[in-house]
């Protein structure tokens, strides 16, 4: 028997399939109820069975039982969703509705009778059929043909459904089932409707309209009556149009069909063996699980192994003969520059000559299994893996063995593929050397810090002692280094963690059996002496001539390399990458000028008028040189003397400090022209709170003294209120930090106020204020500061280059210009005199920040330069005056940068005020308005330049100035003071 299960869960489906056909019955479902209504058109049906998920709506599940042909029994099953509708079911057409909760022998047992009941139905005799006769045509009131169907009155519905006749057998004794036949009723052919929705040309159709619901007797009674109640009696059966296509009017059913099918009936196992049974199922389903991902993981990691294989380097060992690891680096011109990280001065140290000692402190720390292994320490690179993907790595997983390689044959790349690579020639190399020729090369050859390739050499530079001298917490102490060689190098890294490191060495060689307790206490409490002078190689002093620009290069390099290749760029992966540079055989192109960068430091070293800090400290200095329009960095200087060690404090990179006044032209006047201000716009320089000034109620001490006063005015007196007045009032603080981001400083360490971004007190680089100042001198557009051009690989492969650098406009050229032409004239009218170079065209700032840092920020048509001031403590100085100090030591550099390169004076910008379209205007510098002739009568009338949208278009009307509103607030007394005014240095000028 065939029986259709009706409800969108499928799960729900699946289950009472399974349960079916355990008793032995066909079943099949239907997910929705169109797909439900084509199955019983298409299939006969023995019973359908409908879940109380067919519709969203119970509303909607009765309309689709009404479609339901009556001759196939319904069960309904209804949930707590349902329920209350069973009325409603029953009388849509359901035959018997259970109601949650009941089990699933409760719908079997429903199910059955149900089944059972339709049995006897079609097991009733055949009744003789109505001789249907001839009717001529009929034709509608349009002239169409009328179709004759058979449809079935509700009167005979009932009889067929609450009385059913005894099964009768035919002449040779099968069970016939009785045919009915209906009277005849004709409708317009194109109004025949199928009621499951099927519109095909047939001679017999169900009109749903006219079929009747059961009785309350039929709901109430699904078991079909006893036979002694029934009589037979001349019925009609119903067939719908897919039946009466499939079938003939008279199916006969043969003893074997009417015989009720044998049920198999499946052994109930106990709960016990339910839970073994799944539990095995579930223990098969685990091992076929982790098998087949083992298979693909081999499958899958041979063909990504195979894949990063290629173009592995041949393992040549001659190249442990002959191996130069220097790399090389280049100037700006392309020529030859200096060594990298050389290793032509290595006092090589053979097997037989290296302390026992050195052996085991390096084996303990660095590969404690290296006698063990073959090239690799499985457990090792396994932990290390394991920690990469739950980010809990404390250590890598290079063995000795790798680390060799590393060093020697590849191209310091940090990748999956390198990595790869690295472990297949570790293993070769571990078939054709010795652990001690393994050992010897790299302990020779392995980076220590500084210019140090190899112990022997590490020895003689920290301890001033030969490898046989050496105590037992200085050898611990060199083994130490090999991690992380800046930051455990004894003679420039932290003493307290290079303490910590060798401590830790110590351990390491107690837990592995190579020292005693006794060893290991006298060790601890045993103290590092450092030598006075270290050992120098050939190219230290070039390279310390030259350390702030080389060391800021390779750090750029390596986090450009870094991100590049997706890694996490920390101070521990560009260490690493640096030492890879030392040794990688590697060409790098830089954009330092040596020329340049030997002026400004030979500037800053002879220079003579340093202000005096308070409590003694040496006043500190640090400049850049950039060229503009290609933003490559020509010089760096971090101290006022050249470095005296690798990887020192680099003032000009590693120190954020305010700037005062320099850095009112970038985010003040150039943004505030940008915004639709000229030169001439005019704000009152009088009293005015500024938000962020933490002294005097906000009001900077002696600036409130020229009254109404232009912008160009305000630049060249650097006074403050105006400042601050054009930010807060015609640019805005969040579109003022907008410009700065957009000029290359730090997000995080501005200081959004008044005082941080309009008087410079906010913590900048001195490399972040040239390349803002570089995006001014190259008409606006902002052009990421750099230190190279390009970098090749061991093989000449270039795998850097500047091409990539960060480049978007800032300003307009029309505001980089008009900027540019107002710190022209403080180079001659303002507090930039004492800056002005004697060859070529400049301009720039002065900038003083509470007597403890002065700074100067100008250009020329060729070069950009920022120089600061100050105490590493930040101290405040007893004399600073960025015009007496700051101005005159940048022209001390610039002038002799221009004059011996033979560059002739040119225009800054590159185009001139007809070619941007500036105009000059006459105005008066009262109101900033179009001067009238009282203005010119009265002196007041000025010549500036502006754009055609920023120039005024009204024209003042006359004014009166009352003299007695300058002077200035005594910062003593807070009284006002008439007759004067304070300049950015705090000196006093009477009015004349």
């Amino acid at each position: 028997m065939q029986i259709l299960i009706a409800d969108r869960r499928v799960q729900f489906c699946e289950k009472m399939k399974q349960i079916l056909e355990q008793e032995g019955y066909e079943a099949a479902a239907a997910a929705d109820r169109e797909k439900a209504l084509k199955a019983i058109a298409g299939t006969r049906f023995d019973l359908l069975v409908v879940g109380d998920d067919l519709a969203s709506d119970p509303e909607e599940i009765a309309a689709f039982l009404r479609r339901v042909p009556p001759t196939i029994p319904v069960l309904m099953l209804a949930g707590d969703s349902a329920r209350g509708y069973e009325h409603a079911f029953r009388m849509a057409g359901a035959d018997q509705v259970l109601v949650s909760p009941f089990t699933y022998r409760d719908f079997l047992n429903a199910a059955q009778r149900l089944l059972r009941q339709d049995t006897i139905a079609s097991a009733m005799p055949p009744l003789p059929e109505e001789p249907e006769q001839e009717q001529p045509a009929v034709l509608s009131s349009d002239g169409k043909p009328i179709r004759k169907v058979r449809i079935t009155p509700p009167e005979v519905r009932e009889s067929v459904t609450q009385k059913e006749a005894p099964a009768v057998l035919s002449a040779d004794g099968k069970a016939v089932n009785s045919s009915l036949s209906t009277p005849e009723y004709q409708i317009p052919e194109e109004t025949a409707e199928d009621p499951f929705g099927n519109h095909e040309d047939t001679d017999s159709v169900t009109i749903p309209s006219i079929v009747a619901p059961r009785t309350e007797a039929e709901k109430i009674h699904p078991i079909p009556l006893p036979e002694t109640e029934k009589q037979p009696e001349k019925t009609q059966m119903i067939h719908t149009v897919r039946e009466a296509e499939q079938k003939p009017a008279v199916h006969e059913k043969t003893a074997e069909e009417v015989k009720p099918k044998k049920k198999v009936r499946k052994i109930e196992q106990t709960p016990e063996q339910k839970k073994k049974a799944k539990k095995k199922k579930i223990r098969t389903r685990v091992i076929l699980t982790v098998v087949l991902a083992m298979i693909l993981l081999v499958v899958g990691g041979g063909f990504y192994i195979r894949y990063n294989l290629r173009g592995v380097p041949e393992l040549d060992l001659s190249k442990f003969g002959n191996y130069s690891k220097a790399s090389t680096i280049y100037d700006s011109e392309g020529n030859y520059f200096m060594d990298y990280g050389s290793n032509e001065n290595v006092d090589w140290v053979t097997a037989d000559e290296i302390p026992q000692t050195m052996k085991d402190a390096i084996v303990s720390i660095e590969d404690k299994r290296f006698y063990q292994h073959h090239g690799v320490d499985i457990k090792r690179t396994l932990g290390a893996v394991w920690g990469q993907l739950t980010h809990t790595a404390s250590y890598g997983g290079s063995t000795i063995t790798q680390q060799l390689i590393k060093n020697t044959f590849l191209t310091q790349e940090v990748s999956y593929r390198r990595k790869i690579q690295e472990i297949y020639l570790a293993l070769q190399l571990e078939k054709r050397m010795s652990k001690a020729e393994i050992l010897e090369w790299y302990l020779n050859t392995v980076y220590m810090g500084g210019p140090n390739y190899g112990i022997k050499n590490a020895a003689a530079d920290y301890f001033g002692k030969d490898l046989d001298d050496l105590t037992l917490r200085e050898y611990a102490c060199l083994a130490g280094i090999v991690q992380s060689p800046n930051n455990y190098n004894p003679r420039t890294g932290d003493m307290d963690r290079c303490n910590a490191r060798t401590d830790t060495v110590l351990y390491a060689m107690l837990d592995n059996g190579k020292i005693t307790q006794e060893q290991y206490d006298a060790a601890i409490a045993d103290k590092l002496v450092i030598a006075e002078e270290g050992r120098t190689t050939q190219t230290s002093d070039t390279y310390y001539a030259n350390a702030y620009f080389v060391d800021y290069a390779m750090k750029e390099i390596a986090t450009k390399l870094l991100e590049a290749s997706g890694q996490e760029v920390t101070d521990d992966s560009i260490a690493e990458m640096k030492q890879n540079f030392r040794n990688g055989g590697y060409s790098f192109y830089l954009t330092i000028d040596p020329d340049i960068q030997s002026e400004v430091q030979t500037a800053a070293a002879e220079y003579q008028n340093y202000p005096t800090a308070a409590d003694g400290s040496e006043a500190q200095f640090s400049a850049v040189v950039i060229e503009q329009s290609t933003g490559e960095v020509k010089a760096i200087v971090g101290g006022r003397e050249q470095a005296a060690t690798a990887e020192g404090y680099n003032r000009a990179t590693d120190s954020t400090q305010a700037v005062g006044s320099s850095i009112k032209p970038l985010s003040v006047y150039a943004p505030a022209i940008e915004t639709g201000d000229f030169p001439g716009t005019v704000v009152d320089d009088m009293p005015y709170s500024i938000p962020g000034y933490g002294t005097n109620n906000g009001w900077p001490p002696g600036d409130y003294t020229d009254g109404p006063i232009t912008m160009r005015r305000a630049l060249e007196l650097s006074h403050n209120i105006p400042a601050a007045r054009f930010m807060l009032e015609h640019v805005g603080i969040d579109k003022a930090y907008d410009f700065m981001v957009k000029e290359g400083f730090n997000a995080d360490n501005l200081t959004k106020t008044a005082a941080g971004l309009a008087l410079g007190a906010t913590d900048v680089t001195t490399l972040e204020m040239g390349g803002a100042y570089a995006a001014l001198a190259n008409g606006g557009v902002y052009i990421e500061p750099h230190c190279y051009t390009k970098v090749l690989n061991r093989a000449g492969e270039e795998i850097l280059n500047d091409g990539a650098m960060e480049t978007h406009r800032v300003f307009s050229e029309s505001t980089a210009w008009l900027t540019t032409d107002m710190m022209q004239t403080n180079m001659t009218e303002g507090l930039g005199v004492n800056a002005r170079l004697s060859s070529v065209t400049s301009c720039g700032k002065t900038g003083t920040h509470e007597h403890q840092v002065i700074s100067f920020g100008g250009y020329t048509h060729y070069y950009t330069s920022f120089m600061r001031i100050s105490t590493d403590n930040y101290t405040s100085f007893t004399n600073s005056s960025s015009y007496y100090q700051a101005a005159p030591l940048w022209k001390a550099y610039m002038d002799p940068i221009h004059q011996k390169k033979n560059l002739p004076d040119a225009a800054i910008q590159n185009k001139t005020a007809e070619e941007l379209g500036i105009i000059q205007v006459r105005v008066c510098n009262q109101t900033g308005l179009l001067a009238a002739e009282s203005c010119e009568t009265n002196g007041y009338a000025i010549t500036e330049y502006a754009t055609p949208d920023s120039a005024p278009t009204e024209t003042c009307e006359g004014h009166e100035v009352d003299a007695s509103q300058y002077g200035y607030v005594d910062p003593e007394t807070g009284a006002w003071v008439d007759g004067g005014w304070w300049d950015e240095s705090g000196n006093f000028h009477p009015f004349e």
